[in-house]
């Protein structure tokens, strides 16, 4: 029998549940393809993300609990200047039009938040894009999603393929964005993670080593200001392991690494000794403490910064037809101790 397996069944009416797991260690990854969304990460005896009862929970979900988000994640601020407010993005210098928005903080016009509920994968059902394999080395399913040109104001006939591998170390999620016209991709993936596996985060160790900048924004709009700012000596300051507090439990922010590229987001419980790394190829990292959850969970969600697809701050976001946009994240899980 082969160390690592893959299994399919039905989750709800039309959407499956995939379940990779190594026989060996005993972590498992379950992934249905509502959102693409990983409904269980289970390692040394926890579920280490949050999760839901059903289907209809999902559907009814408004948190983007576990989801791929794509083509956009995070906020895109409308343009004052036009009579509608409605969000933009630039491509090519160009303002591109997107909506409608879902997200409206009081007393400002609306923005986008993670690609809206048109264009959003986070409520999309993906479908295989080839059988699940499994080996003695590892276990894998390639899911993949085709969005119409203009969905939400997005540009190009677009194909978002997105793999799920579990090996002896953890979980990689790879992803890859076609186009047939300039476009914009700025994906990510937005697991809720308590590496107690119960309770609050609070008392969790966190640790953003070369998270020297967090991305200033307006407090009311929520969008970038255009500066970056250092974390020192700030409730922001995670450069060397700090343990969680209710201070913390206000944080969404988005960090800035002071070297592109190989980024960390590193959780430990100091009562278990669990360890979850999650390392990304990609520039920045959104933290965010769980506040609608009761500060039960935390999320990790790698991408560029805010703002780089309305010229705010440069970086990776703009896909042409035959360059794809393609990123790597890596969920590695170990203990330090026990």
């Amino acid at each position: 029998m082969a160390r690592f397996t893959a299994e399919q069944k039905i989750f709800g009416p039309g959407v499956n549940l995939f379940t990779l797991e190594d026989t060996e260690k005993g972590t498992r990854l379950r992934v249905i393809e509502y959102g693409a969304r990983v409904h269980e990460l289970y390692f040394d005896g926890v579920n280490l993300v949050d999760n839901l009862p059903g289907l209809d929970a999902y559907r009814t979900d408004k948190t983007y609990l576990n989801a791929e988000i794509w083509p956009l994640a995070n906020r895109q601020a409308p343009d004052l200047g036009d009579p509608q407010h409605r969000p933009i993005v630039l491509i090519d210098g160009e303002k591109v039009y997107l909506g409608p928005a879902n997200e409206r903080p009081e007393g400002f016009a609306a923005n986008l938040l993670h690609s809206g509920e048109d264009a959003g994968t986070h409520n999309k059902t993906f479908r295989l894009a080839t059988d699940p394999m499994a080996d003695d080395d590892f276990a894998a399913i390639k899911l993949m999603h085709e969005a119409p040109d203009g969905q939400g104001g997005f540009p190009g006939n677009r194909t978002h393929y997105l793999t799920y591998i579990l090996n002896p170390f953890g979980c990689l999620i790879d992803r890859l964005t076609a186009t047939d016209r300039p476009t914009v991709v700025k994906a990510t993936n937005h697991n809720y993670y308590n590496i107690r596996g119960s309770g609050t985060i609070f008392g969790t160790t966190l640790q953003l080593p070369g998270a020297e900048y967090v991305v200033e924004v307006n407090p009311v709009t929520l969008n970038p200001t255009g500066k970056l700012v250092h974390v020192r000596g700030t409730i922001f300051d995670f450069l060397e392991p700090t343990v969680l507090r209710e201070e913390h439990g206000v944080i969404d922010n988005c960090f800035a690494f002071s070297t592109y590229g190989g980024n960390e987001t590193v959780m430990t419980d100091p009562e278990s000794g669990r360890r979850l790394t999650h390392v990304s190829d990609l520039g920045a990292r959104q933290i965010y403490m769980g506040a609608n959850h009761n500060n039960s969970h935390l999320c990790s969600e790698a991408h560029e910064l805010l703002g780089v697809e309305q010229g705010v701050f440069p970086g990776r976001y703009l896909v042409i037809p035959g360059r794809p946009f393609m990123t790597r994240e890596q969920i590695l899980l170990d203990k330090v101790r026990g």
